[in-house]
């Protein structure tokens, strides 16, 4: 996982994202990612930035929710993040 700075010119990206690409497809580097278990998935920054936009949703709702749950269960306000007392 790769994200540059805010700003980055999307030229660089680009370049930086090619790279990547054909950095992903070296079978030293397929060999040492599979032994270690990881599934290499390769995408363009457009895709990409997709994937964060609505991982960053859905696990905003999931924790979200899981706090709201845990407060309410504990009696706590929901402002107040402190515990009780």
């Amino acid at each position: 996982m790769w994200s540059p700075p805010a700003g980055t010119p999307k030229p660089v990206i680009e370049t930086i994202n090619r790279a990547i690409v054909v950095a992903s497809k070296l079978p030293d580097h397929v060999e040492r990612f599979t032994k270690l278990g990881v599934d290499l998935a390769v995408s363009t920054p457009e895709e990409f930035d997709a994937l964060v936009k609505s991982d960053t949703e859905r696990f905003t709702k999931l924790f979200g929710k899981a706090h709201n749950q845990r407060v309410s269960r504990l009696g706590w306000p929901h402002s107040d993040l402190s515990s009780p007392g």
